[in-house]
């Protein structure tokens, strides 16, 4: 291994270790970043006069005598180790700066006098050490007053082909707060070192189509991922190991499968839904409502539709309806779900919950939930004509789920209405 081969290993392990530390540090800063100057504001202040940096360590106590007599000579700026020995000397810095975003850094910091000093640090720094020092003698390393809300999260797409991974590439591509830093697809596809906005948009945006989902996660603070089961598996081993947000749309994964996502949701973000439109969950939680609102005497009916080229049945959507009449009547599932089969079929036990699915055409997507009395039907509806309300929740559920800590989410949580 080679050194330049060397230092991308460690700045890979680097991002591992910290991916989330950073974000996490960066969203509770953000009020405190956006009131802040930077330390642009000192550009041209110090002109013409000498600066020393003051490192921690053996040189330190060798050469401190020295730094005493060029207090008011030069701009001393100090690491953060070094702060408590040049006080206990008598010698105040101008700065002192904080590269670590780790809490134990505070140590450095606590119990002293701040008077003249002044705080640089990153955006990146744990919060604690801000609530150690005045406000006002805090700059962070750039000006970012008044950018933050343009600042973008970097996003990835799984399965960029596909008729859903389009649709994202333009929800990403449209959105303010996104940038698109990855696409792939499955080893050998026609799209392999392709530029994709030229593929799929018409321009070239410089993301080239990889089919290396390794290298393609560790450049993404989100990954939406949108492929089959055992796709969505694997990438979500890769998440837990980057610390990326992990936005699932697939669907029909087996029982297996799913707790294996759950494992991966121990170390990452998973955000994962049969829909990620908002009307679809909204009918969710009024299906959940309404089946606690009725008696076992309404038997519930979820009928679904779909294009000719939707392979599981029922759909993602129709068993999260599904599940959610379930919860209302506090039922188990799968053992309160029946899948309806073609041809004759025994008679239906009170109160059931079955599924009917159709197949064709182009359809979006349609979704009934019908509870059935004697004499009396209620009937939830929703109906997708475009494709984008899915790819929109989706970016949605990615700036939503940045900085998040680890467990497994669902749309609701996106929009207030779960309970994580």
């Amino acid at each position: 291994m080679n050194r330049d081969e060397q230092i991308r290993e460690v700045k890979s392990a680097t991002l591992l270790r910290f991916n989330q530390v950073w974000q996490r540090n960066f969203l509770s800063n953000r009020n405190a970043i956006e009131r802040n100057p930077g330390v642009i504001g000192l550009k041209n202040k110090f002109r013409d006069i000498p600066c020393i940096v003051v490192g921690a360590g053996p040189s330190l106590d060798k050469n401190i005598k020295y730094l005493k007599k060029a207090c008011g000579k030069a701009v001393i700026l100090c690491c953060d180790a070094a702060l408590k020995p040049l006080l206990t000397h008598d010698i105040i810095p101008n700065f002192v700066v904080v590269l670590d975003p780790q809490e134990e850094i505070a140590r450095f910091l606590s119990n002293i006098p701040q008077s003249g000093i002044t705080l640089v640090v990153p955006t990146i720094v744990h919060p604690n050490i801000l609530e150690l020092w005045q406000e006002g003698n805090i700059l962070f390393f750039n000006n970012f007053r008044g950018t933050f809300m343009s600042e973008s999260i970097n996003i990835a797409v799984m399965g960029v082909s596909g008729r859903m991974g389009r649709m994202i590439l333009k929800a990403v591509e449209e959105s303010e707060s996104t940038s698109l830093v990855g696409v792939t697809e499955v080893p050998g596809h026609s799209w392999i070192g392709c530029d994709v906005g030229k593929l799929t948009l018409g321009m070239r945006n410089g993301v080239q189509v990889s089919d290396d989902p390794i290298t393609v996660f560790k450049g993404a603070d989100a990954v939406i991922d949108f492929t089959h089961p055992e796709a969505s598996v694997n990438h979500s081993v890769l998440a837990a190991q980057a610390r990326t947000v992990h936005v699932i749309g697939t669907t029909g994964f087996s029982n297996s499968q799913q707790k294996k996502l759950s494992l991966a949701a121990q170390h990452a973000p998973i955000i994962r839904a049969g829909n990620m439109s908002l009307g679809v969950n909204l009918l969710t939680q009024i299906t959940k409502v309404v089946a606690a609102s009725l008696d076992t005497n309404f038997d519930i009916e979820i009928l679904e539709t779909h294009h000719n080229k939707k392979i599981d049945a029922p759909s993602g959507t129709a068993l999260m309806l599904g599940e959610a009449a379930a919860e209302g009547r506090k039922t188990e599932i799968p053992r309160g779900i029946n899948v309806v089969k073609q041809g004759l079929t025994q008679e239906r036990e009170n109160g059931s919950i079955n599924f009917s699915s159709m197949r064709g055409g182009d359809v979006v997507g349609e979704h009934s939930v019908n509870f059935l009395g004697a004499g009396e039907r209620i009937v939830l509806s929703h109906v997708a004509t475009d494709r984008m309300i899915f790819a929109r929740g989706a970016v949605k559920a990615a700036l939503w789920g940045f900085g998040k800590e680890p467990a497994e989410y669902n749309m609701l949580d996106v929009l207030g209405l779960g309970s994580n």
